[in-house]
């Protein structure tokens, strides 16, 4: 009797230790059939991540034969919805869109709840594009180098707008304003949206934008496009030339990914991956991407992206302290 007990309970143990050991496995096993997927836009609606989020959504529902659900958790530059992925469940149903300000934010904040790197398994880069120096069509300025020579000879008599301190835009600004010795005041705005309101009506001169919403107002003559700041021209504005072009070596970007809480099984990385590369091919994405003046791009492997991220984490540092940015 008591061996029967003893066996009994041994393989009632036995058994209770293989359930315990199932779950991941057939979590990566079953995914993505047991829920919605969510993806987590770190902003507001309305801005090129969150356009670019929802374009992405229906094709890549279809390569997964699941729902894909956009979420807006905006607040803190970003780090309200990017704190929000890094506590949740590590099981590929929660997903964060990872972009540029995720990239700056250690060199920004002196202290983060989320560490940018250790947190999180990268999936793929995206899209990416380049912000762009506007004027408004009052201001005396028709090129980068008359804009060079007017603020030398009227230090401190021009200003320029941008979404926020500590933006890429921002950094951008101060290391252009850096490298040709200029006196141009910076104005932070609370988003983008504000920032092109005062640039369009003439209550600022000058702008360092993001390519979509400077676009139209560019188009109608408002505004003059004096350079770009990407490693590339941008195919809607082929004769605005970049601003290494002009002799200044300096690149910020706009750029989207995908990323995962660290800890998500191999597997569901992978597959997330494969399911994002398919669906980037379809071509109303692929529209609605060149339509904002971006370009898809896709990393080849989750690696990669992963090393993006590095060596865009490192890079960020130095354009802070050049701009003397700080937000807390």
């Amino acid at each position: 009797m008591k061996r029967q007990l003893f066996l009994g309970a041994l393989s009632i143990f036995l058994g209770g230790a293989m359930v315990w050991h199932l779950p991941a496995n057939a979590q990566a096993d079953s995914w993505p059939a047991k829920k919605p997927i969510r993806l987590i836009v770190h902003f507001a609606p309305g801005g090129v991540l969150d356009i670019i989020t929802r374009a992405l959504s229906g094709p890549l529902a279809q390569e997964l034969g699941q729902s894909v659900v956009v979420e807006n958790k905006a607040g803190a530059g970003g780090n309200i919805g990017t704190d929000f992925v890094a506590r949740a469940a590590p099981d590929g149903y929660t997903a964060l869109m990872y972009s540029d300000p995720n990239t700056i934010a250690p060199a920004l904040y002196s202290k983060l709840n989320h560490d940018p790197l250790r947190d999180f398994d990268p999936v793929t880069m995206l899209a990416v594009g380049s912000h762009v120096l506007v004027a408004h069509q009052s201001a005396p300025v028709r090129s980068l180098a008359e804009l060079i020579d007017y603020a030398k000879k009227n230090p401190g008599k021009l200003s320029y707008a941008t979404p926020g301190n500590g933006t890429a835009q921002h950094l951008g600004g101060e290391t252009f304003k850096a490298m040709a010795g200029l006196d141009i005041a910076h104005l932070p705005y609370k988003g983008g949206g504000q920032a092109i309101v005062d640039v369009v009506s003439g209550q600022v001169p000058l702008g360092m934008l993001g390519f979509a919403p400077a676009l139209p107002h560019i188009r109608s003559g408002r505004l003059t496009a004096l350079a770009v700041t990407g490693e590339q021209r941008i195919a809607l504005l082929p004769d605005v030339p970049t601003m290494q072009e002009l002799g200044l070596k300096m690149v910020t970007l706009q750029w989207v990914g995908i990323s995962l809480p660290r800890g998500t099984p191999r597997e569901i990385v992978e597959r997330l991956h494969h399911a994002t590369v398919r669906a980037s091919r379809d071509e109303q994405f692929i529209s609605r991407v060149e339509a904002i003046g971006m370009s898809v791009k896709i990393s080849h492997k989750t690696s990669d992206f992963a090393e993006f991220i590095r060596q865009d984490i490192a890079r960020w540092p130095a354009m802070v302290r050049t701009a003397g940015a700080k937000v807390d």
